[in-house]
């Protein structure tokens, strides 16, 4: 199950919580071990795009690799390729 589906269903789960009919302690401990549950999901999912765009401007900061194929390596001494 992906993050962002288990943060739906536990804010479901929360909005249902009142109407559960639960003695007052057990929903006030299910309604806070759902807000923690949720700030953690919402930890991962921003650490994660975080690093999707850290990665992105990685792959644009990064000079293009040399493949081999265009002999810069002569051409920088200043001997022509043959």
């Amino acid at each position: 199950m992906s993050r962002s589906s288990i943060t739906m269903f536990i804010g479901f789960f929360v909005a249902i919580i009142p109407f559960s009919g639960l003695p007052i302690a057990w929903r006030t401990s299910l309604a806070v071990l759902s807000g923690v549950t949720i700030m953690f999901m919402g930890f991962l999912m921003r650490r994660s795009i975080t690093r999707m765009s850290m990665d992105e401007q990685k792959e644009k900061e990064s000079p293009v690799s040399n493949t081999g194929d265009d002999d810069s390596s002569t051409q920088s001494h200043g001997v022509s390729p043959i």
